[in-house]
């Protein structure tokens, strides 16, 4: 009670110490202060997905919210849900959050009123032609590696889906390049200039399409193996086709059929490998 603004206290101090207070108790919010999330006090990352759902979001239950370049600084309660729907905000820089009475998110009661460093709007640009595919997008962020080091995962990405898009933007939020099919197109020595991208995937794949990725560490490749075994158990009366990339988009094995074929000791040699794991009807 001593910062509190009815005992003469100071409101700023006592908004900061409650929105501290909000981040310990809260696991959602603890997660992300510790990880990506940007919640208006603090942390200099931003909020770009957690447990695989990025959120943009507004003011009100409109999906469209209309606002551009906007500079939000301040933590407010409100009543309304918040948005999973896309919105139009191409460079705002929200950074704060409400907490809502009527919840909307999936992960907690939180609604994000900030576009989330780049991740939150993306024009679409791959359509899908066949009548049974299905459009499938995803982003992730480089973090502090470089560009180079992350092809790995492209290319594991467009290895399981028959069409591919790709568009990369800066912490700025600017598109830097964009590429349609292989990855192998992009200048890595350009792309590696950069410090913290935003790569946004497209793909088109068949609706009854199992085929998934996989990233390991040196560490966890027993158990990485096993599980693509544990897959290929359950769907043993289809064909398996197993890509294995090393970080730089090297393809360095590939295999046919049950995943223990795969030689480990020869992997271990790579400190990250991303699978495409085909699984084919």
């Amino acid at each position: 009670m001593k910062y509190h603004p009815d005992k003469g206290g100071d409101k700023a101090k006592f908004i900061e110490i409650n929105n501290a207070k909000d981040v310990l108790t809260d696991p959602t919010l603890k997660y992300c202060y510790d990880t990506t999330c940007f919640t208006g006090f603090g942390s200099k990352h931003s909020y770009s997905s957690y447990k695989g759902s990025s959120y943009s979001g507004s003011s009100s239950s409109n999906k469209n919210s209309g606002n551009k370049n906007s500079d939000y600084g301040s933590y407010s309660k409100s009543s309304s849900s918040g948005n999973k729907g896309s919105s139009d905000n191409k460079s705002s820089d929200y950074s704060s959050y409400s907490k809502s009475s009527s919840g909307g998110n999936k992960q907690g009661d939180y609604k994000w009123e900030y576009k989330a460093s780049c991740s939150s709007w993306y024009e679409k640009k791959l359509m899908c032609s066949g009548f049974d595919d299905v459009h499938v997008s995803s982003i992730f962020n480089s973090l502090s590696n470089k560009f180079s080091t992350i092809l790995g995962k492209l290319y594991a990405l467009a290895t399981i889906h028959h069409t591919n898009y790709f568009t990369i933007k800066d912490s700025h939020c600017n598109v830097v390049a964009e590429i349609s099919g292989n990855p192998g197109k992009f200048s890595k020595a350009y792309l590696d200039n950069f410090e913290n991208l935003f790569i946004h995937h497209e793909g088109c794949r068949k609706s009854s399409s199992n085929n998934y990725i996989l990233e390991s560490s040196k560490a966890l490749l027993a158990s990485s193996i096993a599980s693509m075994k544990n897959k290929y158990d359950i769907y043993s009366e289809y064909k398996h086709h197993i890509h294995a990339f090393n970080s730089a988009g090297e393809k360095v094995a590939e295999i046919k059929g049950d995943p223990m074929q795969f030689h480990t000791e020869y992997l271990k040699n790579f400190d990250m490998l991303y699978f495409a794991h085909e699984i084919i009807l």
